[in-house]
């Protein structure tokens, strides 16, 4: 018998495709009284995606349940993977809502065959991953993404759905099996007996069991305050070991990409020979700077932009900026004070000496990451009063070395 053991004090956020896993949550949450929003993403990629579209939202109106749905279409000129793309989609979206709702649980339908699949995949491609197989729960930027079928096969919920007269619709593509994950469904996970699973299932616990070290061994590095991997050249990792770090610094912050073998072996070099360099992803940026590394969303990274003109600024992902800050009462000027990220060649005064920017962010060893996003304080003829120094650690015995930090802050 399929039953959730969910705390019916909370609210959650059902990510609901229409197909026979969901709709059996969605029947599931309806049995058991719980207090529950729909979202739905239509990708248009199926040709039954607008009708899925309209029975959910039917049905959702029959049983008062609010419904949020997204409608995108995939760019093949911009986005490379079809399932990478709908995957970050929809979760980007899944996560919007249960903020913009002020929900902490959002559900996902997968099953015991996911579970399988995943590990199998995993296994295939030889990957270094943080989790093998399918966490019930994980934090992703904040909200709880909680998988509550997990110990539940597939053809038991296609039981469920039938024998309840549950409204679904199966995705032609599932039967592609120029897809790995479909031929692994069709050709192994499927044909397994109960038995074999088990077998598969303790497997998957024990090597879980094994990452517990590892993470011990990420939790050495990681900066959580920061959010910076510390490696300094007197201090590195083996390159196995570097391997992890970086996938779960990766994973951590919400991003998905493998570093395979040699790449770890090039940045260990790197790092030992004291060199900066950056790691560049299809999503995401990762620079190592003076024995740390830092991460951004190439969006965020090439796209930011503040400006101050009497109103708040906006920030980037990386910075922000406090204008309440006794800073602006020690700044020398006449007329209205602009805000924006320091040009590199521009002049500041230090000690009366004047020094071009990109010589003071080497003298300060500004990581890369933070040097295009620098703020620069400006008066309206252009010129460069005030340019916060860059510390890694603030002493809190001087209010006078605090100045800047009462500025800037990073993220």
């Amino acid at each position: 018998m399929i039953k959730l053991t969910l705390n019916k004090k909370e609210k959650y956020l059902l990510t609901c495709s229409y197909g026979p896993d969901s709709m059996a949550l969605f029947s599931l949450l309806i049995r058991g009284n719980y207090d529950f929003e729909v979202c739905f993403v239509n990708y248009h990629l199926i040709p039954s995606a607008n009708s899925d579209e309209k029975n959910l939202r039917d049905l959702c109106k029959g049983f008062s349940k609010n419904i949020n749905v997204l409608s995108v279409y995939f760019d093949k000129e911009k986005d490379k993977n079809e399932e990478d793309w709908a995957r970050i989609v929809r979760y980007d979206y899944f996560i919007k809502v249960a903020k913009e709702k002020n929900i902490k649980n959002v559900l996902v339908a997968h099953n015991q065959d996911d579970l399988l699949e995943t590990y199998l995949l995993q296994k295939l491609r030889n990957n270094v991953v943080s989790y093998y197989g399918l966490n019930t729960k994980y934090v992703k930027k904040g909200i709880n993404i909680l998988r509550p079928l997990l110990k539940y096969k597939k053809q038991e919920l296609l039981e469920y759905d039938t024998a309840n007269q549950i409204p679904f619709s199966i995705d032609p593509s599932n039967a592609d099996k120029s897809y790995k994950r479909n031929k692994l469904r069709a050709e192994v996970v499927s044909l397994m007996n109960d038995d074999e699973r088990q077998k598969m299932l303790v497997e998957i616990s024990n090597k879980n069991k094994e990452l517990e070290n590892k993470s011990l061994l990420f939790l050495k590095f990681y900066d959580k305050k920061s959010n910076e991997i510390a490696i300094s050249p007197a201090n590195t990792p083996s390159f196995v070991e570097l391997q992890y770090i970086l996938i779960r610094y990766i994973e951590l912050n919400n991003f998905y990409s493998p570093i395979s073998s040699s790449s770890a072996k090039d940045y260990l070099e790197k790092i030992k020979a004291n060199k900066n360099f950056v790691i560049k992803k299809e999503k995401f940026l990762i620079f190592y700077s003076y024995g740390r590394f830092y991460i951004s969303s190439i969006e965020h990274y090439e796209n930011f932009g503040y400006l101050y003109h009497g109103k708040c600024p906006k920030t980037s992902d990386l910075i922000k900026l406090n204008i309440d800050s006794p800073i602006f009462q020690t700044i020398d000027y006449s007329g209205e004070l602009i805000i924006k990220p320091v040009n590199k060649n521009d002049f500041i005064l230090i000690n009366g000496k004047k020094t071009k920017m990109n010589r003071q962010f080497i003298n300060w060893k500004v990581p890369e990451i933070y040097r295009k996003v620098w703020p620069g304080i400006y008066n309206e003829s252009g010129k460069l009063l005030y340019v916060p120094r860059y510390q890694i650690k603030v002493k809190n015995t001087k209010k006078q070395s605090l100045l800047w930090f009462d500025l800037l802050e990073l993220k």
